[in-house]
């Protein structure tokens, strides 16, 4: 972030008592070198420098559109304001005074704190050398309360140098950023206040770099989704996410993301079952990353029978197409076809984690599944196994279909064979 400059208008809030208070300070300069050691014009009238990294005795800053400024979500209450709004003329007195402090003192790039003289009438602060004490002219207006305060007049003395324009806003709530990329920014990218220039609404042009950038005002809650409507993804990829350096998105952070676009030629018949199966696999312990292990557990299978290998092989797949590629699995046909495999290995050993023999426990008594048990009982539980009810379902008419089929082929067969046979003996008793 750059250093903010002269004119700003900051709110600090203080390690000191148990009133939340935020206290209005005016920047009149930076100290080169240094992103937040400035020198800073109090409403008491007192004007130093102050360091706003010191985690020990600044406990938040806000950055003001204007003296007066109620950042939403605050109340005036929470500011101890100016009660007169500085003239610019006493500004860039101030800040020919902290120039002067500067080029006096080299303490100051140590870090220490240094009166700059003069302030507004009523301030204590002693001049330096440099300067000579004069009365700094104060704007007469009063503050308004709760709003925006009026312009003082717009006369600089003489030989004294002009603030530079500044628009800020509250920190935390928006941000400038760039809407294009360009001038060697990405989209997304904050904006140093100092860079956006003057004027109305949420989008400007600013020189970014020696080149005209195009730039906006992004609130914070609403970042997300102006970066898609800026950036929008191809629906089979999501954004990457790393940790550490590293590629790495947590499996239930994918899940919740999750978006199933409607595709006109899907190329697989059925229901798409891939969200389906994701939401699952994001109710259980782990993820993807455990579900083999459960299964195995709940189902009393071992490595070497049929498709266990393949299970935890197709597992370890979908694992890293959501953590490492990023990928947006509902929407890719290559892991519809992994998805609907893992349900079929499921399938094909729900009875041993569906039944429960009472046999095991007792010497009598029937086999009742989980399911007819919690019937009983009147509530729902987890269904062990993978599978897609829609699944189930379409499976069921295909197999309804392919039996009424068969039946109907094999109707017509004994029709065909019965009336060859009656037409045989008709034949046989014609020539006799």
């Amino acid at each position: 972030m750059a250093a903010i400059p002269a004119g700003s208008v900051l709110a600090a809030r203080y390690n000191v008592g148990v009133r939340h208070l935020f206290h209005e300070r005016v920047v009149t300069k930076p100290v080169a070198g240094r992103r937040f050691h400035l020198f800073v014009l109090t409403p008491d009238g007192q004007h130093y420098d102050e360091d706003y990294e010191d985690l020990q005795d600044i406990a938040e800053v806000l950055v003001l559109n204007q003296l007066g400024d109620v950042p939403l979500g605050m109340a005036e209450a929470d500011f101890y304001r100016f009660r007169a709004v500085p003239t610019a003329g006493a500004l860039a007195l101030l800040q020919a005074q902290a120039e002067a402090a500067v080029a006096n003192d080299p303490l100051l790039a140590a870090g220490a704190m240094v009166q700059a003289g003069g302030g507004l009438p009523g301030g204590g602060a002693a001049h330096p050398a440099a300067v000579p004490a004069v009365a700094l002219p104060i704007g007469g207006a009063p503050m308004a309360a709760g709003g925006a305060v009026p312009a003082g007049p717009a006369g600089v003395p003489a030989g004294a140098g002009a603030l530079q324009p500044f628009v800020g806003h509250p920190a935390l709530l928006a941000q400038w950023r760039a809407a294009a990329s360009e001038a060697g920014l990405e989209v997304g990218e904050v904006v140093a206040p100092g860079l956006v220039p003057a004027g109305k609404g949420s989008k400007r042009i600013a020189m970014v770099n020696g080149c005209e950038t195009f730039i906006e005002l992004v609130s914070d809650d609403g970042l997300k989704a102006w970066i898609e409507k800026r950036l929008p993804l191809d629906v089979r990829i999501q954004r990457i996410k790393t940790r550490h350096g590293a590629r790495c998105r947590e499996w239930r952070e994918g899940c919740e993301e999750l978006r199933e676009e409607t595709f006109t030629d899907y190329p697989l018949t059925g229901p798409r079952t891939s969200s389906w199966c994701m939401k699952y696999l994001n109710r259980q312990p782990g993820g993807a990353a455990d579900r083999h292990a459960l299964w195995r557990q709940g189902s009393k299978v071992s490595p070497s029978d049929w498709g266990v290998a393949e299970h935890e092989t197709l597992l370890e797949a979908v694992k890293l197409a959501m953590s490492y590629d990023q990928l947006e699995l509902a929407n890719l046909a290559c892991f519809e076809i992994l998805f609907r495999r893992l349900q079929t290995i499921e399938y094909c050993y729900q009875d041993r984690s569906r039944e429960l023999s009472n046999s095991q426990h007792q010497r009598f008594g029937p086999k009742l599944t989980l399911e007819e048990q919690s019937a009983f009982m009147g509530v729902t539980r987890n269904e062990m196994v993978m599978i897609d009810p829609q699944l189930l379902a379409h499976i069921k008419s295909h197999v309804k279909e392919d039996a009424e089929l068969s039946k109907n082929l094999r109707l017509a067969r004994e029709e065909r064979a019965a009336a060859l046979k009656h037409k045989g003996k008709a034949d046989k008793d014609l020539k006799e």
